[in-house]
C-alpha cells in the first residue's frame, strides 16, 4: 500500500509542476504577442501601470519621396489609429 500511495503523490506532483509550467508559458506567450503584435499600445500600458501617468503620442512616418504625405500614428494605452 506504501509503495502505491508514494507512485500516486509522485504522478500528482509531476502532473502539478507541470500545470505550473504551461501556466507560466501561457502567460509569457500572451505578453509576447501583445507586445509583437502592437508594441506603441503595449509600451503605453507598461508606462501606465508601472509609473503614475497617462501615456500616449504620436510617431511621424516620412517616406523617402517627398512628394509623398507623412503618416501619423496616433495611440494610447488602448489603441491607435493611423492618420495619412
Amino acid at each position: 500500500m506504501s509503495k502505491k500511495n508514494k507512485l500516486i503523490d509522485i504522478i500528482i506532483i509531476v502532473i502539478m509542476i507541470s500545470c505550473i509550467f504551461a501556466a507560466v508559458l501561457f502567460y509569457f506567450q500572451k505578453t509576447k504577442d501583445e507586445c509583437t503584435s502592437n508594441p506603441l499600445v503595449f509600451a503605453a500600458q507598461l508606462y501606465e501601470k508601472n509609473y503614475d501617468v497617462t501615456a500616449y503620442g504620436t510617431v511621424n512616418l516620412f517616406p523617402d519621396d517627398i512628394t509623398k504625405q507623412v503618416t501619423t500614428i496616433k495611440f494610447d494605452s488602448e489603441n491607435y489609429s493611423v492618420v495619412e
